[in-house]
């Protein structure tokens, strides 16, 4: 009987919990991770389209905007000094139906690629060609949070995410037309 007495104090005592103060929790919380909260984290914009005159491709320039508290970065090729045009590894992904997708790299990266940072707020112009953003069509621009390269994952560089950019009806404009 005295074990029974000892068993039910120690399970009452367990059992009284007592609530933490969470008035910090909660004011990081309330507060946005975006420094713009009426847009995405990181996403991409239609900046123009261009003539390249060298070959004859459309050309279409497009933003890769960094809206979140961090750094982001990205592999890439090279920079024009001159425009500052980015040259940004990207995929393709056409819907062919509802149960599959087709991908093919609309620019690889090369072996000796570098890595770009875009710091909080600001952004970096690339280019892609004009038939690839064509109606149905995804962009894909894959990319690291700082704490990811930093070591903070245990600098694991396999680890990314993907800006998404899809020609739709509010980014359509005269040189989207044939």
């Amino acid at each position: 009987m005295k074990i029974f007495k000892i068993a039910i104090f120690i399970l009452c005592f367990c059992s009284i919990v007592f609530p933490q103060n969470n008035s910090g929790i909660n004011s990081k919380i309330d507060q946005d991770l975006r420094v713009n909260q009426n847009k995405p984290s990181v996403y991409i914009t239609l900046e123009k389209c261009v003539n390249n005159s060298e070959n004859s491709n459309q050309l279409v320039l497009l933003r890769l905007q960094n809206n979140t508290r961090w750094q982001i970065s990205l592999r890439g090729n090279s920079e024009d000094k001159n425009t500052n045009i980015f040259d940004v590894p990207y995929i393709v992904r056409i819907p062919l139906n509802q149960e599959s997708d087709s991908l093919f790299v609309g620019k690889r990266q090369n072996k000796l690629g570098v890595i770009w940072r875009i710091e909080s707020g600001k952004s970096l112009l690339f280019d892609v060609k004009k038939e690839h953003i064509a109606e149905g069509k995804l962009i894909m621009v894959n990319f690291s949070f700082e704490w990811e390269s930093a070591g903070l994952s245990g600098g694991d560089n396999s680890i990314f995410h993907q800006a998404l950019f899809r020609l739709n009806d509010l980014t359509k404009n005269e040189c989207m037309d044939d």
